[in-house]
């Protein structure tokens, strides 16, 4: 069977075929071939303050200079921030550091990157442990941090050879996940055991040694710990019949089954299997499930620290038997899971962390790095390792808490582990499924699956008006690699489709995904909430709280019930649907409501994470059902000048035309506002390409966005510019000129 990682994504066609199997190229940050050289300068002061014990565990950094030094480049960072990092590494005497490009300037990068950890593997003997668990992973297609190997100076001293490890954050969370990174990511370390609280979120606040054991590190100034606390309970909480369906909804399960298995193999003890500790959780905003992370890889591979064999312990019992882990051990007790696990326990064996597979990349690696470990005078000074140690590593065993050899721990591990495994079957599952349907008020929309089968015969979706009339079916077609897809013209003249993929197979025949059916949210026949006036140049029309005049987006409830905005988005990308989460504010019917773009998400919650360009762009408002997003209205935008807002004609109604004199919070339909006449000329704007006149013009042209002529005609009342591309247009008559959107 191919094991493939895939992104889940809930965006449009275009960008779910693009973006499978994509896991970022190595760079020139993490050079494969080359051990490259990094460069610190600090004042000496400073850097005896940052190996001050009274400043390790507060994180304090400090000013200093970053220089790179490679083949393929060499560049100079000015003002980053250092530190030490690590927790019991702090006390080796070769230190590992954390190098921050953005401490002294918000949102500076080098090489995409806001920090780096220089990891010195002092307590590994080939020093190559933890690249070599980091490459499997990626092997496996899973995310997994980027490790290259360098020489780091301070001071033009020689630290001696480093892992340079990709750092998890935001930037990370972006390339991997939801190309958002917005989501909230959970740094979760000692003593990470996922157990249940309590329903109140706070609780999950709890600390441990001076921090929290689960560290809201995105979105901090919010510190919401709900989605937490949901996926928690979920987990401890739900019965066994319906354990998997409901975590299915809060966790990215299938990939976790694959990260615990690699653990397994690679006797990760210091993970959230064995010791609760040295994981991220991201809550993915796409998918919106949680997604599982590993850090920290160096206690692997024959190391051990908590006298336990990790070649033989039992595969499906490693965790504690005395301490809860309820994410490993619930998955074990279910037997779909448990086949699951298996399964990837044999694979990986045979493929990623095959013996030979691994020895050849360790003769690789320590061939690449001998110099520089033979350098390297710190690596003798915590536990005495000698050149000869690290040549001799891969098949010697050293002894202590190095208690095999990378060849032997291996080779004993597949040995045990095929043994203790139970008898693995075939399985087929589809992993995900959603609805794509970019426009609002459109009546069709497009169905996908993620599919990962054996002995495929067919992938359907049934779907109806009613939870239990699913009267309606569409086969669905491959349409790349494990996606398989198939386009409804027009669903009925309801608010909401229920719908529920099907799987036929000849190994396990037939599987329904999700488990209870799903809801799609159809927009042409329910839009009381609309974008009603937006202004993307505010400099003197209306203040907010703060006495500032930035953007604004005016909302309204054009029902006759309240509406809740709290499940529903406000995004200006189109590959981000869910990326502003509107706050918990009831709209009463006929009600307007005002959010300020400013990108001054902290300020309070009626400040977007986002601002309008005053250039124009595309204004989208989605909410979730299920999880998955679903468009409610959009808005594309022309420039704008300043003060002047785009507005529907009267409320709720097409077409948008420019005011000159706005109506932030207040009704459209307002007697005396004055519009502009330009702007009156032609309909609708934006357009599909067809464009109305409200009167024959003798002469008519149009340019496009460089002030190329790219389209003229006589006497016409009416013009096809369906053949141009979407953009920004100005059209020109003897009586008048108008800007105009062509947006489809």
């Amino acid at each position: 069977m191919n094991v493939w990682f895939k992104f889940i994504l809930l965006c449009s066609p275009s960008a779910v075929l693009q973006a499978q199997n994509q896991l970022p190229d190595w760079g020139l940050a993490f050079l494969q071939n080359e051990v490259a050289s990094i460069k610190i300068s600090i004042d000496p002061d400073s850097l005896d303050a940052a190996y001050s014990t009274e400043n390790w565990n507060i994180d304090r950094e400090f000013p200093a200079t970053f220089r790179y030094e490679s083949t393929q480049l060499t560049q100079t960072v000015n003002n980053i921030g250092f530190r030490l990092r690590g927790n019991t590494s702090l006390y080796a005497q070769k230190k590992s550091f954390k190098v921050s490009f953005n401490t002294y300037t918000q949102g500076n990068k080098w090489q995409e990157l806001e920090k780096l950890n220089l990891i010195s593997n002092q307590n590994d003997p080939s020093m190559i442990r933890a690249k070599l668990c980091w490459d499997a992973m990626r092997d496996a297609g899973l995310p997994g941090a980027r490790v290259s190997f360098v020489k780091v100076y301070v001071n033009e001293e020689y630290k001696g050879l480093y892992s340079n490890v990709e750092h998890i954050d935001e930037n990370f969370t972006k390339q991997y996940f939801d190309n958002n990174g917005g989501g909230n990511l959970y740094k979760c370390l000692f003593p990470a055991t996922l157990e249940y609280l309590g329903s109140n979120s706070n609780l999950y606040k709890l600390e441990s040694g001076g921090r929290r054991t689960y560290e809201l590190t995105t979105n901090d100034w919010i510190d919401d710990y709900s989605d937490f606390a949901k996926m928690v309970t979920v987990l401890n909480q739900t019965n066994n019949n319906d354990f998997i369906c409901a975590l299915s909804k809060q966790l990215n399960i299938e990939n976790y089954i694959k990260y615990a298995a690699l653990d397994v193999i690679s006797g990760n003890w210091d993970g959230y299997i064995y010791n609760k500790n040295n994981f991220y959780l991201y809550k993915n905003k796409l998918s919106n499930q949680f997604e599982y992370i590993p850090y920290d890889l160096d206690n692997t591979l024959g190391i051990d620290w908590v006298n336990q064999n990790w070649t033989t312990r039992n595969i499906y019992n490693w965790a504690p038997s005395s301490e809860d882990r309820p994410l490993f051990k619930r998955l074990m007790e279910n037997p779909e899971f448990k086949n699951k696990f298996s399964f990837y326990i044999d694979h990986y064996l045979e493929t990623v962390y095959n013996p030979t597979t691994i020895a050849a990349k360790a003769q690789q690696f320590t061939q690449l790095i001998a110099e520089a470990a033979q350098a390297d005078v710190y690596r003798i000074y915590d536990y005495n390792f000698s050149y000869n140690d690290f040549l001799n590593a891969f098949t010697q065993t050293f002894g202590g808490h190095v208690e095999h050899g990378i060849q032997q721990y291996l080779n004993l591990r597949k040995q045990t582990a095929l043994n203790q495994l139970n008898n693995i079957s075939e399985f087929s599952a589809i992993k995900s499924g959603w609805i794509v349907s970019d426009e609002p008020h459109t009546t069709g929309a497009t169905f996908y699956a993620w599919v990962d089968t054996l002995n495929l015969q067919s992938v359907s979706v049934e779907w109806g008006n009613a939870l239990n009339n699913l009267n309606q079916t569409v086969v669905l077609s491959n349409s790349a690699s494990d996606i398989f897809s198939g386009f409804v013209n027009q669903f009925p003249p309801e608010n909401l489709i229920f719908y529920q993929f099907k799987l036929v197979s000849a190994s396990n025949g037939i599987t329904y995904w999700p488990c209870n059916p799903a809801i799609y949210y159809n927009s042409a026949y329910a839009s009381a909430l609309v974008i009603n006036e937006i202004m993307s140049r505010n400099t003197n029309t209306i203040a907010d709280e703060n006495g500032e005049f930035d953007d604004w987006i005016e909302l309204w409830n054009g029902g006759t019930t309240a509406i809740n905005l709290q499940g529903k988005y406000l995004t200006d990308k189109a590959n981000n649907k869910l990326m502003w989460p509107m706050p918990s504010v009831t709209l009463q019917a006929g009600e307007f409501k005002l959010f300020w773009a400013d990108s001054d998400e902290q300020f309070n919650r009626n400040h977007t994470s986002f601002s309008l360009s005053g250039n124009g762009e595309d204004l989208r408002l989605y909410q979730s059902y299920e999880g998955v997003p679903q468009i409610i209205d959009r808005v594309v935008f022309p420039a704008l000048s300043q003060n002047v807002s785009w507005g529907r004609t009267t409320d709720g109604n097409l077409p948008f035309i420019i005011f000159n004199t706005s109506t932030p919070q207040a009704s459209n339909n307002s007697l005396g506002i004055e519009k502009l006449s330009s702007n009156k000329v032609l309909y609708p704007n934006p357009s599909n390409g067809l464009i109305h006149l409200m009167a024959e013009q003798t002469h008519v042209e149009v340019y496009n966005g460089s002030g190329s002529l790219v389209f003229q005609t006589e006497n016409s009342q009416t013009i096809n510019l369906t053949h141009l591309a979407n953009g920004l247009y100005w059209l020109k008559t003897p009586k008048f000129s108008s800007s105009f959107i062509i947006a489809r």
